[in-house]
């Protein structure tokens, strides 16, 4: 005949587990709230960058593209307000020939660590390289002009920017949360509209603003 033993096999040694205690209970339900809470900030954050990079590819530029402003290629995108361009021709603007490095005037993105020997980025220095290379692909045409200073100490030229479709580069990425404007940028000719479209930014947490709290 066989043998039968309820929840073990014939022979076993029998188990026993102690019960859960209402301090075991009540440490499980805090760590799976905990987790649960965790989760759904992330969600939320991803969310807020996700609609607001959206809503900024429709913003409309403040500022239209002058008439004197210079034509250029675009060669390289290095970070979220430094770009690598080609004169064409000297002009009014920039009376040099062929390829420069710029710096979006009154912008300060977070930067990269590999162009400073690192591997750490700061926070939202690569979705501000995202979206600045998306604004300037390589090889589109641009215009631009100076400010009141053409170069920073660095010997970079520092250039308003607008894009192929006519809109003000430097206020899409202030408007969209990759970079900040300094208070430096109140001497500049379009430093105002830049601070307001930080301030959009910051009262809507868009882009860096709410990524990087």
């Amino acid at each position: 005949a066989r043998s039968w033993s309820r929840g073990r096999a014939a022979g076993s040694t029998p188990r026993y587990c102690s019960p859960r205690t209402d301090e075991d209970r009540f440490a499980i339900v805090v760590v799976r709230v905990t987790l649960g809470v965790v989760l759904a900030l992330g969600l939320l954050t991803w969310a807020i960058v996700s609609l607001w990079a959206r809503g900024a590819e429709s913003v409309d530029s403040p500022v239209a593209q002058p008439p004197d402003a210079q034509p250029m290629l675009v060669d390289e995108v290095l970070s979220g307000d430094t770009v690598v361009l080609t004169s064409t021709r000297a002009g009014a603007q920039v009376p040099l020939f062929g390829r420069l490095t710029a710096r979006l005037v009154g912008l300060d993105a977070p930067d990269l660590g590999r162009r400073f020997g690192t591997d750490v980025d700061q926070c939202f220095a690569p979705e501000a390289l995202a979206r600045l290379e998306d604004l300037l692909p390589a090889g589109s045409i641009v215009w631009v002009t100076t400010d009141a200073a053409t170069r920073d100490p660095s010997g970079d030229w520092l250039l308003n920017v607008w894009g192929s479709d006519g809109r003000l580069v430097n206020y899409l990425m202030a408007v969209g949360g990759y970079a900040e404007v300094p208070d430096s940028a109140a001497d500049t000719r379009y430093g105002q509209i830049l601070a307001d479209g930080e301030h959009q930014a910051l009262v809507s947490f868009g882009g860096m603003r709410g990524a990087c709290r």
